[in-house]
């Protein structure tokens, strides 16, 4: 079970990055499987997958980050990622792809 704290330990990072709104998501995947022939148990597996996301604005633009790993590591540097593309994203105008 994911603790609601590290949720909100994310966001004060992102919040104190000076940044007008920050939204995070922590999913966790959990699958089980059994595989039998003539009702035996032949092979058994649990297997467990998810991932952090964040999506943040600032100055009018948005950036995103995430990461597969849950530890406060990958976690902030997810968040200073997405921080660093709202950033960028702020100076690129729609007229600098031309016509597509």
């Amino acid at each position: 079970m994911i603790d609601e704290d590290l949720v909100r330990r994310a966001l004060d990072v992102a919040l104190s990055q000076n940044v007008d709104f920050a939204e995070a998501r922590i999913q966790i995947d959990e699958e089980e499987s059994i595989y039998m022939r003539s009702g035996v148990i032949e092979a058994y597996g649990i297997s467990i997958s998810g991932g952090f996301s964040i999506r943040v604005l600032k100055n009018g633009a948005f950036g995103f980050g995430c990461t597969e790993k849950l530890g406060n590591e990958s976690i902030k540097n997810a968040i200073m990622e997405a921080v660093k593309l709202a950033g960028v994203a702020k100076l690129v105008s729609l007229a600098d792809f031309g016509d597509f």
